[in-house]
Formats: structure tokens, C-alpha cells, sequence
């Protein structure tokens, strides 16, 4: 049984490996391979999310630059917050909570700059100091 179990891992191991070298980088087509971030196909953005959220301890804001996404809903909504909260927190090494309602979304430009120029303005008339923390 043994010598049966042998042969059978010796005929079928060369085989295998004949086949992944054969496959190299010359076999990707040029249209396999998508350029940049947007699939051609993709739909249009259907909204805007921009993100906030306040260290108290040392009365700064910490705000993003609004984000064009394909999908909006809570679901979207938490995930950027999460996603935010931790860049922050690894950025300005914080322990900053709340990622769930960090996020705001919006459905065009005019509407996300006007909402968070208005959160800006509230935080300066608090005294906090605004960081941008960009497009995370």
C-alpha cells in the first residue's frame, strides 16, 4: 500500500508543478488587470461622507475631508467611523470612542461643505482647535 501511495505523490507532483510554472505574469491580459480605484463599469458615487469627532481632554476637533461613496446607509456610516476614529487615534496617538456616529453623510458636495463648515464653526465658538485630518 505504501509503494501504491508513493508512485501516485510522484507521478502527480511534477505535473502540478509544470502547470504553476507555465503561468506567469505574461498570461494576465492588459484588461484583467483594473487601473486605479474605479472599476469602468462602477456606478457614480450616490454620496458624501464627511467625519468628526471631539477629544474633550484637549479641546481640538478632528475633521475630515468629504468622501465620495458608492453605497450609503448606517452600515456605510459606521464603517468609515470606525475607519476614521482609529486613523486618528493612531495618528494622534488617542483613545478616542464613538466611530459609530463619528460620520454624517450628505448627498452632494454643496450640502457636505455647508454641514461641515457648520460643524467647524460650532467647534471655534467652543474654542476647540480644528484639525483636518484630510481624506482618510
Amino acid at each position: 500500500m505504501r509503494k501504491a501511495v508513493l508512485l501516485a505523490v510522484c507521478v502527480f507532483l511534477p505535473v502540478g508543478m509544470a502547470a504553476a510554472q507555465e503561468a506567469g505574469p505574461g498570461d494576465i491580459a492588459p484588461g484583467d488587470i483594473a487601473s486605479g480605484d474605479v472599476a469602468p463599469d462602477a456606478a457614480p458615487p450616490k454620496a458624501l461622507l464627511w467625519c468628526s469627532v471631539t477629544d474633550a481632554n484637549g479641546k481640538r476637533m478632528f475633521i475630515s475631508d468629504p468622501v465620495p461613496v458608492r453605497a450609503g446607509g448606517h452600515l456605510a456610516r459606521w464603517n468609515a467611523g470606525a475607519r476614521f476614529v482609529a486613523v486618528v487615534n493612531a495618528r494622534y496617538t488617542l483613545t478616542l470612542r464613538g466611530g459609530e456616529h463619528a460620520c454624517h453623510e450628505v448627498p452632494d458636495r454643496t450640502h457636505a461643505v455647508k454641514a461641515r463648515g457648520a460643524a467647524e464653526m460650532a467647534a471655534r465658538r467652543k474654542e476647540e482647535k480644528v484639525i483636518v485630518v484630510g481624506a482618510y
